[in-house]
């Protein structure tokens, strides 16, 4: 089975990329999400470009996999520290 991979864009607040990176890692949120059944990777980057930009590489077993993640406790804490920080979110599927 091919792997499920998305790119995620986050639109930081203005002045918030920083906040939004430290308390993604201060909560682990890469580490817990690794954690779940059928993750692969799940990492961020910021960009040297666009100051308010962050990107998530996540790569899942299958769809499957992420959508169990949506519904996973985890989410909690991230969908609580991306109403603090993000202003907007692109969702891209990588076929």
């Amino acid at each position: 089975m091919k792997p499920f991979c998305i790119q995620v864009r986050y639109f930081t607040k203005p002045g918030c990329r920083e906040s939004f990176i430290r308390e993604i890692t201060e909560n682990s949120i890469a580490e817990k999400v690794l954690a779940e059944k059928g993750a692969i990777q799940y990492e961020y980057f910021v960009s040297v470009k666009e100051s308010n930009l962050v990107l998530l590489l996540e790569e899942w077993e299958s769809r499957e996999a992420q959508q169990a993640h949506m519904k996973h406790p985890n989410m909690e804490t991230i969908m609580a520290i991306k109403d603090k920080y993000v202003a907007d979110t692109e969702l891209k599927i990588i076929e």
